[in-house]
């Protein structure tokens, strides 16, 4: 257990920056905290929490530390406790006001989903332009026409809506909306919008997710016989690195597994945004914040490639587990992609850290930080596809 886990949770005194990735992840450890409490668990410790959650307990820690100070170090987590505080930190522990705009057939589901009032928001005010729906009540809700808005949300204190309406003229509302107090947007209409200042939005998308699985499930199927439309395979290395598709020696592709990425570094911020980015273009990711994590990470899951910090705990650790690993039979086939901040004024040779590494390179390449993720996910898919060559050629 670490030392934050000792006190009942109070937050610092003064406004901190926290990443965006922290706040997301405090969503899912309340979604899994809340199937604890409801299996009558009370009590719970960081590595417990940390694996249903799918993160390491020392990232777990990290975040809640954001925020404050919770646990015990004997007795772990106290699971409602921990929920309450939560709960307030994402700003639920009281109901939130919600608008849904369309009252259309995916309108009234949500209007109908209990889930929404059991994690803290209640969908207050429903509109329409529908002559057919205004008028009408819904699950309790007496739907209004768009052009009562900014009557009715005077007299609330909404501040989040949900839009489930028609795409005409979308951008609109949603500027409208902004101007009569709304501050942040649940998307559900495949129509991109840009937020007015100082608001938020997040677009879900549930056609395009649907379409993906399609694609998947039809090649799992029949996995060596692309479909009549598919005139052209498409290059593992194109998209900025989002790994696709390959072709298999029969010509058929090959839907395979995502690849899996390890990355090993110390520079929490860096590592949420590589894994959201590497992620998000299809790779499997995990993370390791030092070289003692980095290889229990790989005893428990073997990587595909390893994107490794040089300097973490000590200044030549991102080394040491590098020549570790390409001297153990188990793991030295694995390709390492090396990232570093390191301090130029000691590059004294011509070639980026000769003088450490000498000519025995252990690394497949390096990329030098800051790093632009573009840049990054094209290096990993440029390594992963000679590997792949080079497999074929064996």
């Amino acid at each position: 257990m670490a030392k934050n886990e000792t006190t009942s949770g109070r937050s610092p005194a003064g406004p901190k920056r926290v990443p965006l990735q922290t706040v997301e992840r405090l969503s899912l450890y309340r979604k899994v905290l809340e199937e604890l409490h409801g299996d009558g668990v009370e009590q719970v410790y960081s590595e417990k929490l940390a694996a249903l959650a799918g993160v390491t307990p020392s990232q777990l820690r990290r975040d809640l530390a954001s925020f404050g100070s919770f646990g015990n170090v004997v007795r772990g987590y106290n699971v409602p406790q921990l929920i309450q505080t939560l709960s307030g930190l994402l700003g639920t522990d009281t109901i939130q006001p919600v608008a849904l705009f369309g009252a259309g057939n995916f309108g009234r589901t949500l209007l109908a989903y209990r889930g929404f009032e059991e994690r803290g928001f209640h969908i207050g005010v429903v509109f329409d332009v529908d002559p057919d729906k205004v008028g009408r009540v819904f699950a309790g809700r007496r739907c209004h026409h768009l052009d009562e808005l900014e009557q009715v949300l005077a007299g609330t204190e909404t501040r989040l809506a949900i839009l489930a309406c028609r795409p005409q003229g979308l951008q609109q509302l949603v500027e409208r909306l902004a101007a009569a107090g709304i501050r942040s947007f649940l998307n559900f209409v495949p129509k991109r919008v840009a937020p007015p200042a100082g608001t938020f939005l997040e677009e879900v998308d549930l056609t395009a997710k649907l379409e993906k699985l399609s694609f998947l499930g039809r090649y799992a199927e029949q996995p060596d016989e692309p479909p009549a439309s598919a005139g052209v395979l498409v290059d593992p290395r194109e998209d900025d690195g989002r790994p696709t598709r390959t072709r298999r020696p029969g010509g058929g592709p090959d839907m395979t597994q995502p690849k899996h990425i390890l990355i090993v570094d110390d520079d929490r911020d860096l590592t949420g945004s590589m894994k959201a980015f590497l992620a998000a273009r299809g790779y499997d990711v995990a993370v390791a914040n030092n070289g003692t994590e980095g290889k229990a990470a790989l005893a428990q899951r073997r990587p595909d490639l390893i994107v490794l910090d040089i300097m973490m705990d000590f200044a030549t650790e991102g080394f040491n587990l590098a020549y570790s690993l390409k001297e153990d039979p188990s793991y030295r086939k694995i390709p390492i992609l090396i990232v570093s901040g390191f301090p130029k004024e000691l590059d004294t040779q011509g070639d980026k850290f000769d003088f450490i590494l000498g000519r025995d390179w252990p690394a497949a390449g390096m990329l030098e930080k800051p790093i632009e993720l573009k840049q990054l996910a094209a290096k990993i898919a440029e390594i992963l596809a000679e590997e792949a060559g080079a497999a074929t050629v064996d």
